[in-house]
């Protein structure tokens, strides 16, 4: 996959961002154009990245290789078992991405303390964890030092809660873990 074409990826999941204010805070305003130059800041510096079959499901941010090794989505958190909004999360992944071929990049730790990889997913249309965000099945979640994208997920998770999409639907909003990592 060409960089170009990440770049191209990067700008129409943020198009429908630009300049977001939400009613119910007037103050919180996210400037998307800001994420747009991120994007193409971090595919120009000659992201390395390898092709990779994606053979199971594991949760709304967490997937197997063909090879076994198991992944979890960079900037991104979804319901765990037993949680409100799991399976659908699951299902949203699985949708995306189950047994097709995806792009996957690093951004600085290679592996979190359960032995998972940590990346960001392509596929040939698509930024998979950004999207998961956009339909309201992931929140944004920031861990330092991987936050490359997380300008564009925090607007992302905005634009869903604006529209009570997925997890937002419920009137207790999804909370964050601190041991996902």
């Amino acid at each position: 996959m060409q960089r170009w074409t990440l770049f191209f990826i990067g700008l129409v999941l943020v198009s429908g961002c630009a300049n977001l204010k939400l009613e119910s805070n007037s103050d919180l305003e996210l400037n998307c154009e800001n994420v747009i130059l991120d994007v193409h800041t971090a595919l120009l510096e000659g992201q390395q990245g390898e092709l990779a079959k994606v053979t199971r499901i594991v949760d709304g941010d967490t997937i197997e290789l063909a090879d076994e090794r198991r992944v979890r989505l960079i900037g991104i958190d979804t319901p765990e078992r037993g949680d409100e909004f799991y399976k659908e999360a699951g299902d949203s992944l699985a949708e995306l991405i189950l047994d097709k071929e995806v792009y996957l990049t690093s951004d600085i730790t290679d592996k979190d303390k359960y032995g998972r990889i940590l990346r960001y997913i392509f596929t040939e249309d698509m930024f998979v964890n950004a999207e998961q965000v956009k339909l309201g099945w992931a929140e944004s979640y920031r861990y330092e030092p991987d936050i490359r994208f997380i300008d564009l997920f925090d607007c992302l998770e905005m634009e869903a809660q604006e529209k009570e999409l997925g997890i937002w639907t419920s009137a207790q909003t999804f909370l964050s873990r601190t041991d996902i990592y």
